[in-house]
């Protein structure tokens, strides 16, 4: 990989992300994928408890409605 040069962003842009739920296990996984160095990755995921799941969400929903 080359070396980002430091005018950049330090940040890759989210382009979605997937949502699944374990009813048996209460836990949410969250499978984001995002747009860097001219490609769409998807990342490993983030395991979480589904209380933690929401919270984390609806932060995401409100830093996205900030503009608007």
């Amino acid at each position: 990989m080359y070396p980002v040069p430091t005018e950049e962003a330090s940040f890759f842009p989210l382009t979605k992300c997937e949502v699944d739920f374990d009813r048996q296990k209460n836990r949410v996984t969250l499978l984001p994928s995002f747009y860097a160095f001219g490609c769409e990755y998807t990342g490993r995921g983030l395991l979480l408890e589904r209380d933690d799941a929401f919270r984390l969400i609806a932060a995401i929903e409100k830093a996205l409605s900030v503009g608007n």
